[in-house]
């Protein structure tokens, strides 16, 4: 979960509720807009919230939606990366066309 859409889920249900022609698309771009023209500061509360349910959860806040077996794709500054899978072998015929 990032920032935007701790800051959106309440205002989507709310313009969703005010324009139900809306399709759901339209509505998530007209909060992309807005959110792009929010200041840093306006920002920060959301920035500070995802950082502590990252924090509360363990690690990264993405945790709960990805296979352990998966590292954390480095898209946070969270601690839950973990070493990348091993690539399968290959015989050396297979490399070599025999």
């Amino acid at each position: 979960m990032n920032a935007f859409i701790v800051w959106a889920r309440p205002l989507r249900g709310k313009l969703a509720e005010e324009n139900p022609q809306m399709k759901t698309d339209d509505i998530s771009k007209r909060l992309a807009t807005v959110w792009r023209q929010l200041s840093e500061a306006e920002k920060r509360p959301f920035i500070d919230r995802v950082k502590q349910m990252q924090y509360m959860s363990g690690g990264c806040a993405y945790g709960a939606t990805v296979p352990s077996r998966l590292a954390c794709a480095g898209c946070c500054s969270c601690t839950s990366r973990r070493a990348p899978m091993p690539q399968a072998r290959t015989s050396d015929s297979r490399s070599t066309g025999l």
